[in-house]
Parts: C-alpha cells; structure tokens; sequence
C-alpha cells in the first residue's frame, strides 16, 4: 500500500557537536565521558550550554530531544503503524532522514541519542541493512523543496503563521497530495531560511504549540479523513 501523505520535520535541530566546539572543556568532558570523539557525539544543549554561546543560530540548534519526542509521536499513530505516512526528518545540517514508518525508536533518551549518532556516523541503521529502519544522506534545503513540489507547492506548518487555517483543511491538502513541513523547533517557529522559502501556516487553535502537538494532531485529522474517505486537494 502507497503511503497517503509526506510529513517532514524539517529544520531538526539533530547533529555532532560542530568543529569549532571540539576543544571546548565542556564538550572534551562529555566526550571523554562517553568514551567517543567530540565529533561523534550529538550537540545537546543541555551538556553544551557554554559551547554553544557564540555558535550562529544557537537557538535552533543542539534539540535532539524535540526531535525524540516528536518522532516517538508521530511513529505511534496509526498513519504510520499503517505505513500510510511518508516520514522525513530534514536537519539543520542539511541532512535528509529517512524513517521507516515501522520504525520503533528506543523511549529512554540517552538509548535515543546512541542510536542518531550511529545514523550520522554510518549513514544508516542497522549498518548493514539492505532497507535500512533509518537512513540519512546529504541534502539541501532547496534540493529538498524542489523534489517535494512535484506534488504541489508544500505547506509549512508552523506553530505560528501568516495565515491560520483549520486542521481539516490542512489535512485536505495533505491527502491530496501537499506535503506538510512541521519545524521541529521550540515551540515549531520557523527559522528563518524557511520563511524566506515557505508562507508559514499554523493550524487554528494550536498557534504556539509545540511540534509534537501539531503533528499529532494533524494525524488525527488525516486519519479521520481516511477514514471517511473524503480527502481531496485544497486549492
């Protein structure tokens, strides 16, 4: 069965510590407490907090645990256990994630953090694998929003916006073929190389919600059109 829609989290701020940050007292203990190079471990605001004062665009960077939380919700609804979603994961690296909607990621944070370093440092999971759970390969920005209008210009969805429409409406779209972007930001603000290329949407009654929230529940509001059998494309 074909998914039904393309949901990416875009602009996750999901990557290694930066190379500018490796000799950083805090970063060196953390990575000699993890008994890995500073460029093989995930940049954690939490742990980096000093690091990262001075790296540019801070405040959307060094987040894997939104990222985490989101995946872990989106994964669990019935679009994706149904394989009707088309899960993609877009960095603030210009990586692009992969997501089987199979996939089932570890619930303890720190399992979770293993494993994306792994990704990052392989290239996929399992390493191995044929039709890998997760795979990450370099690609921009633009790159990305080209491929994805082939099905019609994508949508930003975003916890504000310039325009507010009803979860319905944005579900239209996306069963009709619109791909929805939902950053994966503290409260899903967009940043700014994304509202230079996307009108950014929020949904009504979820204006400063977090990413979690508003993909949860435009899959529920997918799954409801599914259901009835009555998506179409919204112009």
């Amino acid at each position: 069965m074909e998914p039904a829609v393309t949901l990416v989290l875009a602009e996750a701020p999901l990557e290694t510590v930066p190379r500018e940050l490796w000799g950083h007292p805090s970063v060196a203990k953390h990575a000699r407490r993890r008994g890995r190079p500073p460029r093989d471990i995930l940049l954690d605001a939490a742990m980096h907090h000093q690091a990262m004062r001075r790296l540019p665009g801070r405040e959307h960077r060094g987040r894997p645990d939104i990222v985490h939380v989101t995946l872990l919700v989106a994964l669990d609804a019935p679009l994706c256990r149904l394989a009707r979603c088309r899960l993609l994961v877009h960095t603030v690296a210009d990586l692009l994630i992969h997501v089987d909607p199979g996939t089932r990621l570890p619930r303890n944070y720190l399992r979770f953090t293993g494993l994306m370093e792994q990704l990052l440092r392989e290239g996929r999971v399992p390493p191995g694998a044929e039709k890998p759970l997760l795979e990450a390969r370099p690609r921009s920005l633009d790159a990305l929003l080209d491929e994805l209008r082939g099905a019609g210009e994508p949508l930003l969805v975003a916890g504000t916006g310039s325009r507010v429409e009803p979860l319905e409406a944005l579900a239209e779209a996306a069963l009709g073929g619109r791909t929805l972007l939902v950053p994966t930001t503290p409260r899903a603000e967009p940043t700014p190389r994304l509202l230079t290329r996307l009108e950014p949407v929020a949904p009504r009654g979820l204006e400063g919600s977090e990413p979690w929230t508003i993909v949860s529940r435009l899959q529920a509001a997918m799954e409801q059109r599914l259901l009835r059998g009555s998506a179409g494309p919204v112009q």
